[in-house]
């Protein structure tokens, strides 16, 4: 059964063994709720969890950036492009190169998101690659330029109603595009060099993780809705549950906060994770959230 611990003085949080020790990065950890699959990247090496089974495997493929679910794929960006599989991880379908413009000047791809037949890729040039996608093939179709400082995050989800993409950078600039259209919609920006790690799309909001600590949500035209000290160092993941209004933040002071996003903002939970640089952070959909630390071969979940 694991090891527990403590969470709100009386709910226990169980653990799941990992394999290997998830890498420091914004946002190692994405979870299948249609498998009860957490994918993770080790040392280059991308790395699927069995939440049922509490089985661990491997990806055949080296030198991963990143590895996100996103729809019917798992996808792990590398130095030779974008890799598609099936949600298992054990079927390599196809690679979509990135553009020579797209990847000059990367040392490095982040931030991965599909809405319809379109997937967006973030490199840390700044560009953001533009993909054509379908059950078994994909291609390049263009690439965007819009932000100058190196992609940190990309997702997509329902704002108000509307499909879009939300991309981040080093900068803290965040643009809110069309999904289908690919036209902006609205730019985000706060203090100029708060690092926005991390973004989310949850209800009518935009929740964002920065550097400073700070969580802010954003209203669908780009205004600042709230803003809260939520952390006292660095954020490196959101997670979002827009069925349950939630949101949930992990930062490198060890705590994972659980917030009811909605008309009124609220911290729902709090858990500190002793000796844990948190990486990661995914709502199973299950009443629980999971939590993965940098080197640490134990995944936390913990009850919402």
């Amino acid at each position: 059964s694991g090891n527990t611990t403590e969470f709100r003085g009386k709910q226990m949080a169980s653990e799941l063994p990992l394999k290997h020790t998830p890498s420091l990065g914004y946002n190692n950890l994405s979870y299948s709720p249609t498998l009860k699959k957490f994918i993770y990247t080790h040392k280059g090496e991308v790395h699927v969890c069995n939440a049922g089974a509490k089985s661990c495997s491997s990806f055949q493929l080296k030198g991963a950036f990143q590895a996100r679910v996103c729809g019917d794929f798992t996808i792990a960006v590398a130095a030779n492009g974008a890799n598609f599989f099936d949600l298992n991880g054990e079927k390599a379908l196809f690679t979509v190169p990135f553009a020579e413009e797209a990847s000059r000047d990367t040392f490095l791809s982040r931030g991965i998101a599909v809405s319809g037949n379109q997937a967006m890729i973030g490199h840390s040039s700044g560009a953001i690659s533009v993909l054509e996608v379908s059950a078994d093939k994909g291609s390049y179709s263009k690439t965007l330029v819009e932000h100058k400082d190196g992609i940190t995050d990309i997702t997509s989800g329902s704002l108000g109603g509307a499909a879009v993409f939300v991309s981040a950078d080093m900068a803290g600039e965040v643009i809110v595009w069309d999904a289908a259209s690919l036209a902006i919609k609205a730019r985000l920006t706060v203090a100029v060099g708060d690092t926005c790690t991390s973004v989310g799309v949850c209800g009518d909001f935009i929740v964002c993780g920065y550097g400073s600590g700070h969580v802010r949500l954003f209203n669908a035209d780009g205004s600042k809705a709230v803003e809260i000290a939520a952390h006292a160092r660095w954020i490196q993941a959101i997670a979002v549950d827009p069925a349950n209004s939630l949101a949930a933040s992990v930062a490198e002071d060890q705590v994972l906060q659980v917030w009811n996003v909605g008309k009124k903002v609220s911290l729902k939970s709090s858990k500190f994770i002793k000796d844990a640089l948190l990486t990661g952070v995914q709502f199973t959909g299950d009443g629980t959230v999971a939590v993965v630390a940098y080197d640490n071969d134990r995944l936390q979940l913990c009850p919402v």
